[in-house]
Order: structure tokens, then C-alpha cells, then sequence
């Protein structure tokens, strides 16, 4: 059932991107639905790492770390929907809302350079460079006292637009592979129906070696009739 799920995830890949250009679109047009994207944002980051985290984590004090960064996020989240849903003009949020996700994207920047410089945790190159992003990016925010919703509106739509490139890049190679996949199971049952078709009729030399074989059978005669008949005449 798995199996069959995922050979068609790309229908759902492609539903996907279009909900995420939407969204960009909706991000440039109409800043009062940042709120509710940013809030889901850092809900959904925060709330399905949790498990996956903590539990392959080793280390105490980095599962507390971990542990602070995603109650930080689902905090931040919820509090950023709940003005959202409310009160979307709230002069809190208008100036505290660029401190709320500088404080997030600095947060994660710390905690990955905690993990990996002092606790010795893995990484590759591409994570690195982006969370010198990350945590640059929070910094410059907190530092210029946050950020108009207009810039934060094309920063969100810009974001949108590279996810969606990769999502229709993934549903691209799914669809590639399934198709793929059905142009070989076609072919094959082609080959394995003319194979039997083959069998079915002899070749020509079956029918040579059949004929040799006719050829060389011997009819034995009875002796005792020819010497029964002598006798009689």
C-alpha cells in the first residue's frame, strides 16, 4: 500500500507547487496574510521535528537546546496566529513581529553551530552556509528594529518561488520515473507474449530434425508370414 502511495506522490508534488505560488502571490498582494503563513510556518517546523530530534540525540544538554528552539518556534507560531486570526492591524505585532522572526532564524543559527562546533554533530556544507544565512539574516533584523510587512512580503514570495522550483523539480522526476516505469512493464510483457507465441510454432529446423528422424526409422518385415505363404504355394 506504501509502495503504491508514493508511486503516485507527484500528482501531489505538483498540487503542492501550485498552493505554494499561490501563496507567494497572495504574500506580495495581501501583507495581512503573512501573519497566518509565518505563524504555520514556524508551527509546522517546530512541531514535526520534535520526536525525530530529541530521540536521536545523544547528547543532554543538546536535546535541551533542541528542546528550547522548538518551544520557541510553536510559541512564536501560535502567538503570531492567534494576532493573525484577531487582531491582523495590532500595533504590537506591526513592530514586534520583525524581533519575533529574527529572533527565531538567529535561535536556529545559534543552536546548529552549538551542535556542530561544540557537541561535534555532523554537517554538510549546504547546511552550513545556510545557517551563516540564518543567523546573519536574525541578526541584521533585530538590528534595524525589524522590518516592514512589504519587504517581508517579497522576501516570503522569493522563498516561495525556490520551493516551488524544487517541489516541481521532485514531482517532475516522479512522474519521469513512473512513466518510465510503465513504458518498461509494457515493453516486457510484449516481449514475454511473443516469446510464447514463438514457442507455439516449431521452427524450421524443428521440422528438419523431425523430418531426419522419420527418415532414419527402419519398418521391420515379419519373416514368418514369407515363409508361411512358400510353404503354401
Amino acid at each position: 500500500m506504501k509502495n503504491k502511495i508514493l508511486k503516485y506522490l507527484w500528482i501531489f508534488e505538483f498540487i503542492a507547487a501550485a498552493f505554494v505560488i499561490v501563496m507567494g502571490i497572495l504574500c506580495a498582494v495581501k501583507s495581512e496574510a503573512l501573519y497566518l503563513i509565518i505563524g504555520f510556518i514556524f508551527v509546522i517546523l517546530g512541531g514535526l521535528r520534535l520526536i525525530p530530534l530529541i530521540k536521536t540525540t545523544d547528547d543532554k544538554l543538546l536535546k535541551v537546546f533542541y528542546a528550547i528552539e522548538i518551544v520557541a518556534d510553536v510559541a512564536v507560531g501560535g502567538l503570531i496566529l492567534y494576532f493573525g486570526f484577531n487582531k491582523p492591524d495590532s500595533t504590537f505585532m506591526n513592530k514586534s513581529i520583525g524581533y519575533f522572526v529574527g529572533g527565531i532564524l538567529y535561535l536556529r543559527g545559534f543552536v546548529y553551530f552549538f551542535a556542530t562546533s561544540v557537541k561535534h554533530e555532523k554537517y554538510d556544507i549546504i547546511q552550513f552556509f545556510l545557517h551563516i544565512i540564518l543567523i546573519t539574516l536574525g541578526a541584521v533584523i533585530i538590528g534595524r528594529g525589524g522590518f516592514k510587512l512589504s519587504q517581508l512580503a517579497w522576501f516570503l514570495f522569493a522563498i516561495a518561488m525556490v520551493c516551488a522550483l524544487f517541489i516541481c523539480y521532485s514531482g517532475y522526476r516522479g512522474y519521469r520515473n513512473y512513466r518510465n516505469q510503465y513504458y518498461s512493464e509494457t515493453k516486457s510483457k510484449k516481449i514475454k507474449a511473443k516469446k510464447g507465441d514463438a514457442k507455439e510454432m516449431p521452427t524450421s529446423d524443428e521440422i528438419n530434425d523431425q523430418k531426419e528422424i522419420n527418415t532414419d526409422i527402419i519398418v521391420p518385415t515379419n519373416d514368418n508370414d514369407e515363409n508361411h505363404t512358400e510353404l503354401n504355394a
